[in-house]
């Protein structure tokens, strides 16, 4: 998105979050840069090292050099606040709120979303804590902007990054690049960095140094997993399943946690992706006919490159197929969560993969809708 700072700037109290680390860093200097705030009245702590009613009295001091004083919050998601504030709704009656919507017009609150490390439960829980400090910003009638770079427009930014460095990378592999690292500006910046310097003096960066050298997101495995299975590709499926249990130390916890939840919701995809092809309804922007059927984060909410991965897909399996995977994979959830017998994890989720291509492998009819 084009960020405007000088609008930024005007608010006495912003968000900036998305995904591209790099794009946030360079809007908060660009912010501080436009509001003319000298370094003597910028201020900057962590999410968890402030309470946030401190950060409203703290940007609401008297300035010292400058016309405002600023407050940065790093890592906001770390400041839960319904622990902090109580569970109310982030309207104009909200305490917090009110007190926001009332800074005076020389403070400057930033509040940035930053990226966390730790577990997927960690990760959730801080992104969710940092949507709603962006509720509440919002709803005080601050400003709030999301740095996220469209997934579409990353095989571009591969490109030119790659020729700013004297070699060149097809759109094929460019495109390669931005799915393995799940369409993400900044890792996908960094691999073509490393790829530059991986071919050496070859001008050429081709999808054999992609695959050779980038380390794919989980999900991008997951989504081969996917593609395996439906593709009734039992070898293909139980190579991925090598690559995803080679990468994580704690396998039987990550496919309760990580693994299963993302196969089956790709799989889902692909029968949502199934069902419209048969209805011939728009996957971006399905019909008033055929939306109560789907849920309310559905395939017309994914990004460009995953909806053609999911039609592929969809091709390949009928619906009455996407249903009896779906059914192996509601059983493998029952085994993992003690409702039926178990051996372990890793043994029920190959076995139920297995069971999944035996339904959609050769012989087994795979065109067709219903």
């Amino acid at each position: 998105m084009k960020f405007d700072a000088g609008k930024a700037a005007t608010h006495q109290a912003l968000v900036l979050t998305g995904d591209d680390p790099d794009a946030r860093a360079k809007a908060l200097s660009a912010v501080l840069e436009a509001s003319g705030i000298d370094d003597l009245d910028v201020e900057q702590t962590v999410g968890d090292a402030m309470g946030p009613n401190d950060w409203l009295a703290t940007v609401s001091t008297a300035p010292f050099l400058s016309e405002r004083r600023a407050l940065i919050v790093r890592s906001v998601g770390r400041c839960d606040p319904k622990r902090t504030l109580g569970d109310g709704k982030p309207g104009p009656a909200h305490p917090w709120v009110k007190a926001a919507g009332a800074l005076p017009p020389t403070s400057l609150l930033v509040l940035v979303v930053d990226d966390e490390t730790g577990d997927q439960d960690r990760q959730r829980r801080t992104k969710a804590n940092g949507d709603a400090w962006a509720r509440l910003v919002k709803a005080a009638g601050g400003g709030v902007y999301d740095l996220t770079v469209d997934a579409a427009a990353v095989p571009g930014l591969v490109r030119e990054r790659a020729q700013a460095s004297g070699k060149q990378i097809s759109p094929v592999a460019a495109k390669l690049l931005a799915e393995m690292v799940s369409g993400r500006a900044t890792l996908a910046l960094a691999e073509t960095d490393k790829l530059c310097l991986y071919v050496g003096d070859e001008p050429q960066i081709t999808e054999r140094d992609v695959r050779a050298l980038v380390s794919p997101e989980q999900d991008y495995n997951v989504f081969q997993l996917a593609d395996a299975v439906l593709g009734g590709d039992a070898g293909g499926a139980m190579r991925q399943l090598r690559t995803l249990s080679a990468r994580t130390a704690r396998i039987d916890e990550a496919i309760i946690v990580q693994i299963l939840p993302r196969l089956t919701a790709n799989v889902r995809m692909v029968w949502q992706a199934r069902y419209l092809i048969d209805e011939r309804a728009d996957l971006a922007d399905p019909p008033d006919r055929v939306r109560p059927w789907l849920p309310d984060r559905s395939i017309a909410d994914e990004p460009d490159w995953k909806r053609r991965r999911f039609v592929a897909m969809a091709q390949r399996a009928s619906l009455d197929q996407l249903r009896g995977c779906l059914t192996e994979l509601v059983d493998l959830e029952a085994r993992l969560k003690g409702a039926r017998p178990l051996t372990t994890p890793l043994d029920a989720l190959e076995q139920a993969l297995l069971r999944m291509c035996g339904l959609t492998g050769p012989g087994v009819a795979r065109t067709g809708g219903r």
